[in-house]
């Protein structure tokens, strides 16, 4: 059963991203599948799979962490891959002191080894400590501005705001803006 036999009942509005994975994966590169991998370069464009954004894909998130044992990931499903285009941080009250806030990459892996990200098992990416109440996009990636930021099922961002030393009570809000590439 060819590929166009598999997905036959899908369009291109369906956004079948996980089926064309499903299906496409199995293909080995050589000379024998030459028009099997033409349809899935035919397929991947007209599914808007080509690595840019996809038209009115974009999406805002908010992810509360209301304690220090909690994190924010941001995850697509499988299949999808997503473009992080912007970050801020929203305290839910006036801070008593500094907080920490940590960008890291993970996988599933580092979540199973621990609850929250931790530089031995994650791969930090960027870092702040500040009192304010909000930080934009700018705050939390100077580091690594204009590098694409990129999220997948398999590795993907975990954000972080450490409570030591801060008021009980406190919780953050992250704000994640992304739109979908594949």
């Amino acid at each position: 059963m060819g590929i166009w036999d598999q997905l036959n009942t899908k369009t291109i509005g369906d956004g079948p991203s996980t089926e064309i994975q499903k299906q496409t994966d199995p293909i080995h590169l050589e000379e024998e599948n030459r028009q099997a991998l033409q349809d899935t370069v035919l397929i991947n464009k007209a599914t808007q799979r080509d690595g840019q954004a996809i038209a009115d894909s974009g999406t805002i998130v908010k992810y509360n962490q209301p304690t220090n044992d909690a994190q924010a990931i941001v995850r697509p499903p499988a299949g999808e891959v997503w473009e992080i285009i912007g970050i801020s941080i929203a305290n839910t009250a006036a801070l008593s002191a500094n907080q920490s806030y940590y960008f890291y990459y993970s996988t599933d892996a580092t979540i199973a080894s621990s609850p929250v990200p931790v530089a031995t098992t994650d791969m930090l990416v960027s870092s702040i400590s500040s009192a304010g109440t909000t930080m934009g996009w700018e705050t939390l990636s100077e580091d690594f501005s204009p590098r694409r930021v990129i999220a997948t099922s398999e590795v993907f961002p975990r954000l972080y705001g450490n409570f030591t030393g801060v008021a009980a009570g406190q919780s953050v809000n992250w704000i994640v803006a992304y739109v979908r590439i594949r």
